[in-house]
């Protein structure tokens, strides 16, 4: 295998780097890019550039990259960040995806979006047969990082996640 575990990878189709925690026999590997597993194939992954060992931040919490300690903002938000920034990671469309695409784009939005010191989101998946409302319901359910969520007043299509 050329990607041991807990080696530095780029993840081509995000443009991202993560960590390899886990591998398989048929080329796939489970890699954490940033507070989220994904599941990726030997062709999406390439060596990232300098891998570095993991340091420590100041607050003694390791982190995995020094992209995630460019994006990591206090809660209460980033003077960096533009506020059409903002906008763009506080709404996230579903329409014309399939259950799991949504749901890999919602983990990551939720992903970026508390980086970013968002304190909502506004996930759009529609009205037409429910079964991707269904899915990122269940989901949020399940993420600690989710204080509640409620369907939009004045749009039922949409979702509004509350963080905590």
């Amino acid at each position: 295998m050329p990607f041991p575990i807990d080696s530095r990878v780029l993840v081509k189709s995000l443009g991202k780097t993560g960590r390899v925690v886990e591998t398989s026999r048929n080329g796939r590997y489970r890699v954490r890019v940033g507070g989220v597993l994904m599941l990726c194939r030997e062709d999406d992954l390439a060596e990232a550039a300098g891998d570095r060992p993991r340091k420590r931040s100041k607050g003694g919490k390791l982190r995995s990259s020094d992209t995630e300690a460019t994006l990591a903002a206090p809660r209460g938000g980033n003077a960096d960040l533009a506020d059409r920034d903002r906008q763009r990671l506080g709404s996230l469309d579903l329409h014309g995806l399939t259950v799991e695409e949504a749901l890999s784009k919602v983990e990551d939005r939720i992903d970026l979006a508390l980086r970013a010191g968002l304190d909502r989101l506004e996930i759009i998946h529609g009205r037409s047969s429910g079964r991707i409302k269904v899915a990122v319901h269940r989901l949020l359910r399940d993420l600690t990082a989710v204080r509640h969520f409620e369907i939009d007043r004045r749009n039922p299509g949409a979702t509004m996640v509350f963080f905590a």
